[in-house]
């Protein structure tokens, strides 16, 4: 029994600590409704599909296809983006953008830019502004597809819990971790 559980505890695959989830939900960005995947396994920004896109290092500013029209917004950031099975390492910049989500209005939620057009959702939520905003995924509302994808069993709006709002961000007053 000792040899086994130490076999077990030593293989990394059982070190896994809990599923990522992905589901799809209406999302506003920026006035303009999205089907946004919610992705637990992303713990870095959010992602929006900015085709056509140029930054301006001297200006600090990003220029971007947003809704059919050129749209200008300020550089607030960087992130280095490494995905799976690739080697090179991406530097996307980020911008802010409103967000209405579950009938709550959020402010300067930050979204990094790239070119999602060979993707399904053109905007990627992930495990930081879920915890940002205080949402939950309860696992008991998600069931797996035949495909082997996780889906959604008819969540229940009411279920998302969220923690006091700062009024001038819309974000909770302390972030939820």
């Amino acid at each position: 029994l000792k040899d086994a559980l130490i076999d077990h505890v030593s293989n990394k695959s059982n070190w896994k600590l809990f599923t990522n989830v992905a589901i799809t939900e209406k999302i506003e960005v920026d006035g303009v409704e999205f089907n946004a995947k919610i992705d637990t396994g992303n713990s870095g920004y959010n992602s929006i599909d900015a085709p056509d896109l140029k930054v301006n290092d001297a200006k600090h500013t990003a220029t971007f296809t947003f809704n059919g029209k050129k749209v200008t917004k300020p550089i607030v950031s960087r992130i280095r983006i490494k995905r799976g099975g690739v080697t090179k390492e991406e530097m996307r910049p980020i911008v802010t953008m409103d967000v209405k989500f579950a009938d709550r209005e959020y402010t300067n939620i930050k979204f990094s830019l790239s070119d999602r057009s060979h993707m399904e959702y053109k905007v990627l939520i992930g495990l930081r502004f879920l915890r940002q905003t205080g949402m939950q995924v309860d696992p008991k509302d998600m069931v797996a597809g035949e495909d082997g994808t996780t889906k959604e069993s008819g969540m229940n709006e009411e279920k998302a819990q969220a923690s006091p709002k700062d009024k001038s961000t819309g974000l909770p007053k302390k972030p939820v971790s």
